[in-house]
């Protein structure tokens, strides 16, 4: 009878021992984890944003994926396109989403957040329409309100457009520059993003006259119209 509760407790214990074993590392003495699989890559931006074009009705790697995740465009019509992001095994990241020229989506890949943004739509008279996008890391808009005032100047010196001041047209990075200056000449006056949009990049100082921005296809809007629309996109992406 002692010897049946002997081996009784015998196996008891080693099933213990079994139920909290952990594989063990003899290279480096250390408990192995349970099972947690490796991490997948994810998109390869370190340097910062990528453009691509893509034809319509045609599919391409997304940059820096490895060929591990693809874009997939409908037909371009009315400035705006039907947009795809799916694995090369078949899975799904972004269901087929209609995108205009200038606007930008969020998208999830692989436990990382990435923005898609069309930065122009081609429709020609001969040949394929294009699209050019980009790719880039979702950074979120910051909460101090300063730097958000950065953050907008930086999206405004990456711009595709052109800037007109009192009739005079400037790159991105000029006008980037001018209203930095200005930024600063305004001190404390400025203390939001619409504070600095409304003080310093609405009308010239000098003149009055408003600030205008010349799009790619040749829009032409208001520069504080086109600031804020900016601002809110920030902030959508963010969201």
């Amino acid at each position: 009878m002692r010897r049946s509760i002997l081996v009784a407790a015998g196996v008891v214990v080693v099933v213990a021992a079994l139920a909290t074993w952990r594989p063990w590392d003899a290279g480096r003495g250390r408990e192995l984890p349970d099972s947690e699989p490796p991490a997948a890559p994810s998109l390869d931006l370190e340097s910062g944003p990528a453009r691509l074009t893509v034809v319509q009705r045609h599919s391409a790697d997304v940059p820096g994926s490895g060929g591990r995740l693809q874009i997939h465009l409908g037909d371009i019509t009315r400035r705006q396109v039907e947009v795809t992001l799916s694995r090369a095994d078949g899975g799904g990241v972004l269901p087929p989403t209609s995108m205009r020229q200038g606007e930008t989506i969020r998208f999830a890949y692989e436990r990382h957040a990435y923005r898609l943004r069309i930065l122009r739509l081609e429709n020609l008279l001969l040949g394929d329409d294009t699209a050019e996008l980009e790719f880039s890391a979702d950074d979120a808009l910051p909460a101090d309100p300063r730097a958000q005032i950065e953050r907008l100047i930086a999206e405004v010196r990456a711009a595709d457009v052109v800037f007109i001041r009192n009739g005079v047209e400037h790159d991105p990075s000029a006008a980037a520059d001018h209203l930095e200056r200005k930024r600063r000449a305004a001190g404390d006056e400025v203390r939001t993003p619409e504070d600095f949009i409304r003080v310093c990049g609405s009308r010239s100082s000098l003149t009055g006259k408003p600030y205008e921005v010349r799009l790619r296809d040749g829009t032409v809007l208001p520069s504080q119209e086109w600031l804020s629309s900016l601002l809110e996109d920030l902030r959508v992406a963010m969201r």
